[in-house]
């Protein structure tokens, strides 16, 4: 996108930003400073303390691009939290309506680190998360039985289908037990991002709610695996019980900053009617399943199990083609032996196998303390103590050049270590 029209599009967006609406989304909330960003040039707006090297032009701050910009999220700018944008994101088709609730998206996040909101997901749990046909399955249930909750008519039809979401999500959590807190982790943090954009979204278009409400939760009937689609799937079931929230117990979000609950936990605590599986069952006429199982290892509806299985195989082929398409990359395959650590990944563009990560965008690590930034396919192979790793893979224009102990990447600079070549290989084996 030129910059002619960066300018135009952040000044309408600070133009509809204003604290009486942000309140409206959620108590206490307000704009945060904000920033849209190329590889070359970040424009900031509404900082109270913008960089010193940044320029300000017609009211906003134009500075040279650096690491901390990557992404869409919200990050600490001079000790102050502020949503951050990829321009190249922004799609010819994408309408103000829904770019505004992207932002707001974005600093809500900037408010949840305003305010110390600690329920994000630890994202390793992610690294080793049980892929199986069972809990996909259980998982293609319990969705649909919240997307039934969603828009149930009356309250204790609501209650019932809850009861139902609560059976399923309770029988997966016998299965993959504390990986569960991975999704509770999500719906809490992005799900309640989403929550707000959603209002934020409403409250810009001239579309009904109900059918913004409609088309945002189309994701919970829709089977996904648990590889590819885990951590966006959450933002769709954490908006759902958000808003179911809204139906059960209005004017639940002040009360619920207050706990240390997730979502999912807070929303079984406010349901006042609680039920068995059976009862609840029994209240529903139109669940559409025609066997619901009620153990673990009972016949499930064959349908499901059927389509999760599909999904299992689908997936575990895809997973397996894109390690082996790493491989396929252009130029001198770098492959470094030691101590790693991770210390920045994209969890939206990350892949787990066994041990193995293969991060598709970027990474941030440290060689003996050494900040070190990749923007481009890297593959690393954990210890299993975190994020320690202790080997990583990536593809480099040129071949290292040795001097004694010193190598020099061009990606990376110097390291110290010893190279063995091999062709268009290169192995560093760290000296540490």
């Amino acid at each position: 996108m030129e910059e002619t029209k960066i300018f135009p599009l952040i000044k309408l967006l600070a133009s509809r930003l204003s604290d009486e609406l942000f309140q409206t989304y959620w108590p206490d909330f307000k704009p945060f400073p904000f920033a849209f960003f190329t590889r070359e040039k970040v424009y900031l707006k509404n900082h109270p303390e913008p960089p010193t090297e940044f320029e300000c032009k017609n009211g906003i701050f134009v500075g040279k691009w650096s690491e901390q910009f990557n992404g869409n999220t919200a990050i600490t700018l001079n000790g102050y939290p502020t949503a951050i944008w990829d321009v190249s994101t922004i799609s010819p088709d994408m309408t103000f309506e829904k770019l505004y609730s992207l932002i707001v998206h974005e600093m809500y996040h900037a408010f949840q680190t305003k305010i110390n909101y600690n329920r994000s997901a630890k994202e390793s749990l992610y690294f080793h998360y049980p892929q199986s046909i069972e809990n996909i399955t259980y998982r293609i249930l319990e969705r649909k039985a919240l997307h039934h909750a969603l828009f149930a008519e009356d309250i204790v039809t609501k209650q019932n289908y809850a009861n139902v979401f609560f059976y399923f999500r309770e029988q997966r959590h016998s299965i993959i037990l504390d990986y569960l807190n991975y999704e509770l982790g999500q719906e809490s943090y992005e799900g309640l991002a989403q929550y707000v954009e959603a209002k934020a979204l409403m409250s810009e278009s001239s579309k009904p709610p109900l059918s913004h409400l409609s088309e945002l939760s189309n994701e919970l009937v829709r089977p996904t695996d648990t590889l590819y689609e885990l951590r966006k799937s959450c933002y769709s079931s954490g908006m759902a019980i958000a808003f179911l929230l809204d139906s059960i117990s209005p004017n639940w979000q002040e009360e619920y900053i207050q706990t240390e609950d997730y979502l999912y936990t807070f929303l079984r605590k406010k349901i006042k009617k609680k039920t068995t599986f059976e009862q609840s069952k029994q209240n529903i006429t139109e669940y559409g399943i025609n066997s619901i199982i009620v153990h673990p290892h009972k016949k499930q509806d064959e349908q499901t199990i059927a389509s999760a299985k599909l999904i299992f195989e689908k997936t575990k082929k895809k997973q397996l083609y894109d390690f082996q398409q790493f491989y396929h990359n252009e130029g001198y395959l770098i492959k470094i032996v030691g101590n790693i650590n991770i210390t920045g990944f994209d969890p939206m563009n990350l892949l787990p196998k066994e041990q193995q990560l293969l991060h598709k965008r970027m990474l941030i690590f440290t060689i003996n303390k050494q900040r070190y930034f990749l923007m481009q396919p890297i593959l690393t192979t954990l210890t299993g103590n975190d994020l320690q790793c202790k080997e990583m893979y990536y593809y480099s224009k040129t071949k290292p050049i040795e001097n004694g102990k010193n190598i020099k990447l061009e990606e990376l600079g110097e390291i110290t270590g010893k190279l063995i070549q091999k062709g268009k290989q290169a192995t560093i084996i760290l000296d540490n």
